[in-house]
């Protein structure tokens, strides 16, 4: 009726038929959710012990290794990170001349072996993260071997300016005197917790020259929007930047 309501006693729940209705209220917790919807991901993506497959392109890159290794720490899933580093170790650091990650795994095999640096950087920062949250040595030594290789292989220093390759200086060569860059693989960030693990190496520089290229390349006349493009070409004598696109082509 007009003047009907549900309720007799409002402040205890009573119903006009004499039931109790009880309501809960569930206290956010941001740690929970994140574990929920990382043993989700791992239900969906994992394919056996440790690797983990794209559900579009059904293969396994570094990229996805490296990035399942840094949600395992962060949501302190010790049996996890230990199953995919351990396969990420076994089937994708193979490489006889540095110990960076082949970056795709397809149909059982190796289908790339080129290193990809940002991918590398994540592993070797995972690495870092696990040897403090769990006290695991073991994992501090292999990002120490990686960050090695990293500085080896693909940092280059071009007119008293240190450069990171999105792959190894061999690699990321185009014709006779060019480099290629990729902005999204830029890790500043990583770099000065890289200086910690490995003073031997200029880390710090290489971060503070990586926002100076930041800015050069958000300035190069390529540039849309404000946006940088997803691939330059480094002159390795002059340092000066150019247009990638022929190389795609």
């Amino acid at each position: 009726t007009k003047d009907a309501t549900a309720f007799i006693d409002l402040p205890k729940m009573i119903s006009t038929n004499g039931d109790w209705t009880m309501l809960y209220r569930i206290a956010p917790s941001p740690r929970e959710t994140l574990f929920d919807a990382w043993k989700k991901y791992r239900s969906r993506s994992q394919y056996s012990y440790g690797q983990m497959v794209d559900l579009q392109t059904k293969q396994t890159t570094s990229t996805g290794q490296a990035h399942a290794m840094l949600q395992a720490v962060m949501v302190n899933d010790q049996d996890g990170f230990k199953g995919i580093w351990s396969w990420t170790k076994s089937q994708l650091q193979w490489r006889v001349q540095d110990r960076l990650f082949a970056s795709a795994w397809v149909s059982g095999t190796i289908g790339n072996d080129h290193n990809k640096t940002s991918a590398d950087g994540d592993i070797a920062i995972a690495l870092l993260l696990a040897a403090h949250t769990w006290d695991r040595p073991e994992y501090a030594e292999a990002a120490q071997e990686i960050i090695n290789s990293l500085w080896e292989a693909s940092v280059v220093e071009v007119n008293d300016r240190y450069y990171m390759l999105p792959h190894n200086a061999i690699s990321a060569r185009r014709y006779e005197n060019k480099y290629l860059l990729n902005p999204s693989y830029f890790s500043p960030a990583w770099y000065r917790v890289f200086a910690q693990a490995d003073p031997e190496n200029d880390w710090l520089a290489l971060a503070d020259d990586t926002y100076k290229t930041l800015t050069d390349i958000t300035n190069f006349s390529v540039a849309r929007d404000g946006l940088p493009p997803n691939w330059i070409a480094l002159d390795d004598t002059t340092g000066s930047l150019s247009s990638a696109q022929t190389y795609f082509a």
